[in-house]
């Protein structure tokens, strides 16, 4: 078989997947010419360590690989169940990237949003998010793919290469989701990760709503003060001061 496997780990209520009508509709609406095979969707729901308990991501995204594998799929596509995709080409735009390991480009909402898109600082460690280096940042949207160094689950392209050479992890029980130890194994593989600023997704939260890129990056930094002064030479501020 040939083609791609989209999967969407979730859990069940009474009502069925605890899944976005949103992210629903957002891939059921996927379009991929034939030249790029079929297209299947698994919603996943066996979370064997009980509720709120992030073992249950690896051992979700551990039977998306060999589903994957097993169904002899080209790619494997992972599109969280709070996540919502920009338009009916966005997985096409995804496979048609030159790259073993694509992303979408969503905001992460621990704490203040900041982009999934980690920027790539060499093969070995995972750098921070590109909302972090506003300059960076400017410089890679303006080109269609960037080079990072991950990193999440959300909206993630992983082609069948990857699924044969590499293995899931929780990084020695510090990263249980395994979404940030499978980037920094893909550094150490030397496997290059682009990102897709034609991809944007929208990620939902339940206190914030919906979270798009570049409509919170703006909200990221607060002015404090303003002090006029004049310097000469360099200044460094000491952690913790503002």
């Amino acid at each position: 078989m040939s083609g791609t496997l989209i999967f969407t780990p979730t859990w069940l209520t009474d009502a069925g997947p605890a899944m976005r009508r949103e992210t629903r509709a957002s891939i059921q609406e996927q379009r991929l010419p034939s030249s790029l095979g079929a297209m299947e969707w698994v919603i996943g729901v066996e979370n064997p360590f009980g509720p709120h308990d992030l073992r249950n991501v690896l051992h979700q995204y551990r039977n998306a690989w060999r589903a994957a594998l097993e169904g002899r799929f080209d790619a494997l596509v992972t599109v969280e169940h709070d996540i919502r995709l920009p338009d009916d080409g966005a997985l096409k735009r995804l496979l048609a990237t030159d790259a073993e390991v694509v992303f979408g480009v969503y905001m992460l909402r621990h704490g203040e949003p900041v982009l999934n898109t980690y920027r790539f600082e060499g093969d070995k460690n995972v750098g921070q998010s590109l909302t972090l280096h506003r300059r960076d940042l400017m410089a890679a949207r303006r080109r269609a793919t960037v080079r990072v160094s991950g990193v999440g689950w959300g909206c993630t392209l992983l082609r069948r290469s990857v699924l044969e050479r590499m293995d899931l992890s929780d990084g020695g029980g510090e990263n249980p989701a395994g979404d940030t130890a499978f980037a920094a194994a893909c550094l150490q593989a030397k496997i290059p990760m682009l990102a897709r600023w034609d991809v944007m997704c929208g990620h939902y939260d339940p206190q914030r709503g919906w979270l798009w890129p570049f409509k919170e990056c703006a909200t990221m930094v607060k002015v404090i003060g303003v002090q006029r002064v004049i310097m000469r030479g360099g200044f460094r501020v000491p952690p913790g001061v503002e």
